[in-house]
C-alpha cells in the first residue's frame, strides 16, 4: 500500500509515521526545487512550510498561514463590513442615523460610534454630526457619557431627533448658554438627555417634542430637574385657565359704555372719531379714533346737565385695541363735575401684538378740586401717541364696578426670590396676627432648603407662587414658555397646585409675550409697574408698589392709607428681609417689616392671599352686597338710588339715620326701575324734613 492509496479506513495510526520533505530555509532557497501538486516542504528553523503545485519553484511559492494584519487595517475593515450591504447577522446595528460617543463613554461604545468626543469642544463632534444628517433630518444618539461642549450647536433643518441613553448621557457647556438652538426649525425631539443650566433653545421654534430630559440647576447644589414630557402643542400641562372671561361675567361687572349711541366727540385736537361696524369686541360697533401726528387726543362724552352716574367707590376698565401698538403709549380716563373738577387715572398700554384686544383698568383716581362722584356730568379718554406718531385706536365697551369686595381695603404681601429669610424672619411677624403672605420659588435657587421652606409657609396658609424658571434677564423675555409655563408645571407637580396658578414676574415684566402667554394659563400675574388694584376685574396684570431699601415705613403706610380710603386692593414688593442694615436695595428691615405689618392691624385693612383674591371674586353670596347712604330731601315722597349690580338685586334693606317727620312709613317701592340699575326708596308723606337712611343691597 502506498500512501497515495492509503485512507483513513485503511491505516494503522499506531503503527505509522508521516514525514515530509525538510530542511533549512537556505537549504531550501539554495536548491529551488519544483515540488509536486500538494508536496509540502517544511523549513526546520522557521517552523513554516509551502506547499507545492507542480510548476512554481520553491522561491516562488507562498508560504501557507503567515498572513498578518495591523490594527489600522483591522479598523479599516470593521468599517467596510459596517457600511457594507451584508447579512444583518454580521453587521453592527442601530436605530439613529448617526451615533457619538464620549471621551468616557466605553470602550465597545467607541468601536461601534459614527464620531468619538475628546472632552474638550465636543461641539465640533456634534455640529460635524449635525451637519452629515440629510436634509429631511434624521436622528443622532449619543452613548453615555459626558459631552463638553466650547459652543453652541445648532443646524438650520427639521425632524431632528436628539436620543441619549437617559440621565447618564450628560451634554454641559457653561450652566448659562443653550447648549443646543432649535432656532426657527420645526420637528425636533430631545430624549433621555441629561443638559446643564443652559439646557435646549427652543423659544422659536414649532412642534417640538421634549421627553424624559433632565437640565441642572444654575446654583448649588446643581440638582437636574426632570422634564418629562413637554411638547410645542402642550406648553401649559398645569395651565390654571383665562380669568378675564370669568370676572368679566360677574354680576358686579356692568357697562357703563358700549359706543352704539355714536354720540362720542374730539375736543378739537385734530383726532378723526368714527364708529367702526367691522371692528368691535362687544355690540356691533367700537369708537375708532385717529389721532394727530405727536398730538394727544381727548375724546368727550355727551354732557349731562343733572347726572351722568354715580361714580362713588367705582373701577373702570374698558377694551383697547390698535393696528400698530408701536405708536400708543398711554390712556387716560377722567370723570367730570367740570373741566377743573375731575377725577383721572392713568393707565400704560401693554399688548403682544398688533389688532388684539386688550382690557385695562383704571383702579386708583387723582382728585382734582371739590370732586362730586356722585355728580359726574361726562367722561373724557386721553389717548396719548408716542413721539412724532399719530395712531389708529379702537375702544369699545368701558366697563366699571363698585369696589365692594374690600370694603375696608386689601394688602397683599408678596416676596420675590424665594429667599430664606422669608421662613426664618418674616413668618414669625405674620404669624402674630395670623396673617398669610405670597411666597415664591425660582426652579434654579430651589435648594431644598428652600422649598422645604415653602412648603412650611404653604402649611400656614401662604401662597408659594411662580418667579420664572431661570432668573436670568436675558432669559425672559424671549421664552416666557420654558420661563414661566415649565415652572408652573413644576410647582403643581411639587405639592404647590394652589399657587402654580399664580405668577410674579422678574425681568422683562412688561414685555407683551409674556404677559400674552401667561394670561391664558395663570390666573393671576403681578408686575412692577406702579399702582393700587380693584377687584373683581383685577385686569391682565396686577399693578403693585415696591418695598425697597430707601422707601421708608412711612411712605408704605401712605400706600396702605390710599388702599383704606378707595377700598382697593395693594400689592407691596419685598425680596430680603434682614434684622440688620440693608446691604442692597432688595433687603428690607425686619423692624419695618413688622411696623407695617401691626399697622393693618391698626387700620383694618384685610391682608390677603391670591388665593383668597380669587375665591373673593368666584363667591356667589357671601360678598356680593352693596351699601351706602341716601336722602328723600323735603318736600318729595321718593328718592331713586344706584344699587351698582347688573340687574335686580335680591333684597335690598332700608335702615333710616335720622327721623321720618309727617311721614308714617319708609320702604323700597322698587328694586329696580329699569333704568341705570336705580330702586326706588319712597315715604307715604312729605316728611317736612329731609329724611337720611343707610341701605344694603344683595344679588
Amino acid at each position: 500500500m502506498t500512501l497515495e492509496n492509503a485512507t483513513l479506513a485503511n491505516i494503522s495510526f499506531s503503527d505509522t509515521q508521516i514525514k515530509i520533505k525538510r530542511g533549512t530555509a537556505a537549504e531550501w532557497t539554495a536548491a529551488n526545487p519544483v515540488l509536486a501538486v500538494g508536496e509540502p516542504a517544511f523549513e526546520t528553523d522557521t517552523g513554516i512550510m509551502k506547499i507545492g503545485d507542480g510548476v512554481t519553484a520553491y522561491n516562488s511559492l507562498d508560504y501557507v498561514g503567515t498572513e498578518s494584519f495591523s490594527g489600522s487595517e483591522i479598523d479599516t475593515l470593521l468599517t467596510t463590513v459596517n457600511s457594507s450591504n451584508i447579512s444583518a447577522t454580521h453587521k453592527i446595528t442601530r436605530s439613529a442615523t448617526i451615533v457619538i460617543a464620549a471621551s468616557d463613554s466605553s470602550a465597545k461604545g467607541k468601536a461601534q460610534a459614527d464620531y468619538v468626543c475628546d472632552g474638550t469642544a465636543d461641539n465640533v463632534e456634534i455640529q460635524a454630526a449635525l451637519d452629515a444628517l440629510p436634509a429631511t433630518g434624521g436622528e443622532i444618539h449619543f452613548l453615555d457619557g459626558t459631552f463638553q461642549l466650547a459652543a453652541t450647536v445648532a443646524r438650520a433643518i427639521d425632524n431632528v431627533t436628539l436620543s441619549g441613553c437617559g440621565i447618564s448621557t450628560y451634554i454641559k457647556y457653561d450652566n448659562i448658554t443653550a447648549c443646543i438652538s432649535v432656532g426657527v426649525q420645526a420637528g425636533w425631539e430631545i430624549k433621555d438627555i441629561r443638559f446643564d443650566f443652559g439646557g435646549v433653545d427652543i423659544s422659536t421654534g414649532t412642534k417640538w417634542s421634549i421627553s424624559n430630559m433632565w437640565r441642572d440647576k444654575r446654583y448649588e447644589p446643581i440638582t437636574p430637574v426632570l422634564i418629562d414630557k413637554w411638547s410645542a402643542d402642550n406648553v401649559a400641562p398645569a395651565s390654571a385657565g383665562n380669568f378675564t372671561g370669568e370676572y368679566l361675567n360677574h354680576p358686579l361687572i356692568q357697562i357703563s359704555e358700549n359706543f352704539e349711541t355714536e354720540t362720542w366727540t374730539d375736543t378739537g385736537t385734530g383726532a378723526t372719531v368714527t364708529y367702526d361696524t367691522d371692528v368691535y369686541m362687544t355690540g356691533t360697533k367700537s369708537l375708532k379714533v385717529v389721532t394727530a401726528v405727536g398730538a394727544r387726543s381727548i375724546l368727550r362724552s355727551p354732557i349731562i346737565e343733572t347726572y351722568y352716574q354715580d361714580v362713588s367707590n367705582t373701577s373702570f376698565g374698558m377694551w383697547v385695541r390698535s393696528p400698530d401698538i408701536s405708536k400708543l403709549g398711554s390712556f387716560v380716563l377722567y370723570l367730570k363735575n367740570t373741566i377743573s373738577v375731575h377725577a383721572a387715572s392713568t393707565r400704560s398700554f401693554v399688548a403682544a401684538a398688533n389688532d388684539e384686544w386688550i382690557f385695562i383698568v383704571f383702579s386708583h383716581f387723582n382728585i382734582t378740586g371739590e370732586f362730586n362722584p356722585a355728580a359726574v356730568r361726562y367722561f373724557e379718554i386721553y389717548v396719548n401717541t408716542t413721539t412724532g406718531n399719530s395712531s389708529t385706536v379702537y375702544i369699545d365697551s368701558i366697563y366699571y364696578w363698585k369696589r365692594c369686595l374690600t370694603p375696608k381695603g386689601a394688602i397683599t404681601f408678596t416676596f420675590d426670590d424665594g429667599d430664606e429669610s422669608v421662613y426664618e424672619l418674616a413668618k414669625p411677624a405674620f404669624d402674630k396676627y395670623k396673617y398669610a403672605g405670597v411666597g415664591s420659588l425660582v426652579l434654579n435657587s430651589a435648594t431644598p432648603t428652600r422649598v422645604e421652606y415653602a412648603k412650611e409657609l404653604q402649611n400656614s396658609g401662604w401662597d408659594i407662587v411662580n418667579h420664572s424658571y431661570d432668573h436670568v434677564v436675558a432669559h425672559q423675555s424671549g421664552d416666557p414658555e420654558t420661563q414661566y409655563l415649565l415652572m408652573q408645571k413644576w410647582l403643581a407637580e411639587n405639592g404647590f397646585k394652589s399657587g402654580s396658578r399664580f405668577a410674579i414676574l422678574y425681568g422683562g415684566y412688561n414685555d407683551a409675550e409674556i404677559v400674552r402667554a401667561l394670561n391664558n394659563n395663570v390666573l393671576m400675574t403681578r408686575s412692577t409697574s406702579s399702582g393700587w388694584n380693584s377687584l373683581p376685574a383685577a385686569g391682565t396684570l396686577l399693578v403693585a408698589q415696591y418695598a425697597k431699601s430707601d422707601v421708608t415705613v412711612a411712605t408704605l403706610k401712605t400706600y396702605i392709607d390710599a388702599a383704606v380710603a378707595n377700598g382697593t386692593w395693594l400689592n407691596l414688593i419685598f425680596h430680603y428681609i434682614t434684622t440688620g442694615t440693608p446691604a442692597s436695595e432688595y433687603e428690607y428691615t425686619l423692624s419695618g417689616l413688622t411696623e407695617l405689618i401691626e399697622y393693618c392691624n391698626t387700620v383694618g385693612i384685610e391682608v390677603i392671599t391670591y388665593s383668597q383674591a380669587v375665591d373673593r371674586i368666584r363667591s356667589t353670596s357671601q360678598h356680593l352686597t352693596l351699601s351706602g347712604t341716601g336722602t328723600i330731601t323735603n318736600g318729595t315722597t321718593s328718592v331713586n338710588i344706584r344699587h351698582g349690580f347688573h340687574k335686580a338685586p335680591t333684597s335690598i334693606q332700608i335702615t333710616p339715620t335720622s327721623s321720618l317727620g309727617s311721614a308714617a312709613s319708609i320702604w323700597v317701592s322698587s328694586k329696580d326701575t329699569g333704568t341705570g340699575n336705580l330702586f326706588t326708596v319712597s315715604v307715604n308723606d312729605n316728611p317736612g324734613a329731609d329724611v337720611t337712611f343707610e341701605w344694603t343691597a344683595v344679588l
